[in-house]
C-alpha cells in the first residue's frame, strides 16, 4: 500500500511539472492568419452581342453637274438636313491585355433619317435624301479601369439611301436607291453592370463623300434629265446594351 501511494505521488508530480512546459509551447506557436482577399478585376475579353437605340443627324450637299434642254446648271441649292431615330444590333469580340482592350465590332441600324434641300431661285423644287439603314465594321481600342471601358473606334461605313427630286412636295423624278460606302470614326464609354451585361453610350461620325446620281423627270417638266453630286456626312449617338460570353 505504501508503494502504491508513492507511485501515485510521483505521477502527479510529473504531470504538474509538464503543464508549464505545454503552456510555454502553446504561447510560442505562430498565430494563423487568413490570407488577404485580392479584389477581382473585371475582364473584358470575350465575344458579345447586343442592341442599341439612338438618334442621327447629318447633311447632304446637292451640286448639279449636268442638265438637258439646254438649261443652265442650278447653283441655288441649300443642303438637305437629315435627322431621325435609329435602332439595331451589334456583335463583336474583345481581347484584354493589362489595361488595354482590343476589339472588332460590326453593327447595323435601321433609321428614318431623311431631309430635303431647298432652292433659292426655284423654291418649288427640292432634292431629298431618305436613309433606310446604316452599318459599320470597325476596329476598337480601349483602356479599361476595372468595370469601366473608354474606347475609340474606326473603320468602314455603309448607308442605304433613296434619292429623289420633288416639285411642290410631290416626287417628280425616278428614285435611285443605292448603298453608299464611306468611313467612320467614333468614341464611347462602356460600363459592366454585372458579370455578363454592360451598357454603353457612343458617338460616331460617318463620311460618305460625293456620289454622282442621275434623275429622270416624269413631270415638271417630263423628259428632263439631270445629274447631281451628292456629298453626305452623318453624326450618330447610340445607347446600347451588350451581353458578353466570357
Amino acid at each position: 500500500m505504501k508503494k502504491a501511494l508513492l507511485a501515485g505521488a510521483a505521477i502527479a508530480a510529473l504531470t504538474l511539472g509538464a503543464f508549464p512546459a505545454a503552456a510555454a509551447d502553446l504561447s510560442n506557436r505562430p498565430v494563423y492568419k487568413a490570407p488577404m482577399s485580392v479584389p477581382v478585376v473585371y475582364n473584358w475579353t470575350g465575344f458579345y452581342i447586343g442592341g442599341h437605340v439612338g438618334y442621327g443627324w447629318g447633311s447632304s450637299d446637292w451640286n448639279q453637274t449636268a442638265s438637258s434642254f439646254g438649261l443652265a446648271l442650278d447653283r441655288s441649292v441649300t443642303s438637305a438636313n437629315q435627322n431621325g431615330f435609329l435602332g439595331g444590333g451589334q456583335v463583336g469580340v474583345n481581347w484584354q491585355t493589362g489595361m488595354w482592350v482590343f476589339g472588332v465590332e460590326g453593327d447595323w441600324s435601321w433609321t428614318d433619317a431623311n431631309g430635303c434641300s431647298g432652292h433659292t431661285v426655284f423654291p418649288a423644287y427640292s432634292g431629298c435624301t431618305n436613309n433606310n439603314w446604316y452599318a459599320t465594321v470597325t476596329g476598337r481600342l480601349g483602356v479599361a479601369f476595372d468595370r469601366s471601358l473608354i474606347y475609340a473606334k474606326g473603320g468602314v461605313a455603309f448607308a442605304d439611301q433613296d434619292q429623289s427630286i420633288t416639285f411642290a412636295g410631290v416626287t417628280t423624278t425616278n428614285t435611285p436607291s443605292n448603298t453608299r460606302t464611306g468611313w467612320t470614326v467614333g468614341a464611347g464609354w462602356e460600363y459592366a453592370l454585372w458579370d455578363n451585361w454592360s451598357a454603353k453610350i457612343e458617338y460616331d461620325f460617318m463620311d460618305f463623300g460625293k456620289e454622282s446620281v442621275g434623275f429622270n423627270y416624269t413631270a415638271n417638266p417630263a423628259g428632263l434629265t439631270e445629274r447631281w453630286n451628292i456629298d453626305e456626312q452623318v453624326h450618330v449617338v447610340k445607347l446600347g446594351l451588350n451581353y458578353r460570353f466570357h
